[in-house]
């Protein structure tokens, strides 16, 4: 198997350790699952903020960006009003709605890996090293509302794993 995919895969796979810590403890309460929440919002918020909105702006210009980012968020906003009908069914339908949005940002991370291992063995390291950490709190950020809305353990396990396959 090419080094490169294998790197992908590990780094895929970084997105069920990010459920698997919140597994650590047998019974979360509702304020710490939100904590870890926020935690990995905040973090996802933060490579928006000072990565993709100033990769958009140097590469589109401010229009498109701003424009792009309005119609992402109005995307989300439809999705939650239609998504959300009772406390358990809103916690479940915002954590496939993570999934989906780190399903279709997966895709771009593996080719980044791959790429990279092209131009040298060692950059592909560095960006499947960095990639798993930032898999990390996305894995956390898919389990913890799908944990509150009261879904096994198995079931988002088997869902993070599937989701880190979409790197590679």
């Amino acid at each position: 198997m090419h080094a490169s995919l294998i790197m992908s895969i590990l780094a895929g796979a970084c997105t069920a350790v990010g459920a698997v810590l919140l597994f650590s403890k047998r019974n979360w309460s509702d304020r710490s699952l939100a904590f870890y929440l926020g935690l990995a919002s905040g973090v996802m918020v933060a490579v928006v903020v000072f990565d993709m909105m100033p990769s958009a702006l140097l590469y589109s210009g401010w229009l498109q960006a701003l424009v792009g980012f309005g119609l992402g968020l109005l995307v989300l906003r439809g999705i939650k009003a239609k998504a959300y009908s009772s406390r358990r069914d809103g916690l479940i339908s915002l954590g496939y709605l993570i999934m989906l949005g780190i399903a279709l940002h997966d895709l771009p991370e593996g080719m980044a890996i791959a790429l990279g291992s092209e131009m040298k063995a060692r950059t592909g390291l560095v960006i499947a090293m960095a990639i798993g950490i930032h898999n990390i709190p996305e894995g956390m950020a898919i389990a913890a509302p799908l944990l509150m809305g009261g879904m096994s353990r198995l079931s988002i396990l088997t869902k993070t794993l599937l989701i880190g396959v979409i790197t590679p």
